[in-house]
């Protein structure tokens, strides 16, 4: 999801360092924070849906975007989409508000509105979970071990040998330690 809001802010994933979500139970509503490099938001499971949402609650009426919240994906993609765009007015050196960000961010939420259910399902697919013999993975990771070890073992021959002879080198010139 934040590849995909990245992808649309035409934002590079790799310069975000960052993003944590958490669960509250404090607020009312989830809150979040954005920065120059990573997003940090706590989302309020208890929260009923569908919700009506604006900024800090502001009205529509003066400007104010208005989210339809459907339920608790639309909440994390509207909170990782405004926090996103603080990370993109910052990188970018764009001084906006609240307001503009989150007319951005209810761009992006629109989209996502669009294609929401092809991604969620992309999104969620379960891998296919073959099972395990522990036994033969044990046993491969000795194997493993054991090549590495005798590895280290012939390294560690060779640089003795090579150290004596550096030492029997000096010794016969006479140097002393």
């Amino acid at each position: 999801m934040i590849s995909w809001i990245c992808k649309h802010y035409e934002y590079p994933v790799r310069w975000l360092v960052s993003a944590q979500i958490g669960t509250t139970t404090k607020w009312l509503f989830s809150g979040a924070r954005g920065g120059y490099r990573g997003i940090r938001f706590k989302i309020n499971f208890n929260e009923k849906f569908p919700v009506n949402h604006t900024y800090a609650g502001r009205d529509p009426k003066l400007g104010w975007p208005l989210f339809v919240l459907n339920d608790v994906d639309d909440l994390i993609f509207m909170l990782a989409a405004h926090e996103l765009y603080h990370c993109v007015q910052t990188k970018k050196k764009i001084s906006m508000g609240e307001k503009d960000t989150d007319r951005q961010a209810k761009r992006a939420y629109d989209e996502f509105q669009k294609v929401k259910n092809t991604l969620l399902a992309d999104w969620k697919r379960t891998k296919e979970v073959k099972p395990q013999d522990i036994k033969s993975e044990r046993a491969a990771k000795a194997e493993a071990d054991l090549k590495r070890w005798e590895r280290k073992a012939k390294l560690a021959k060779t640089k003795v040998a090579l150290y004596k002879r550096k030492v029997a080198y000096y010794q016969k010139q006479g140097v002393k330690p």
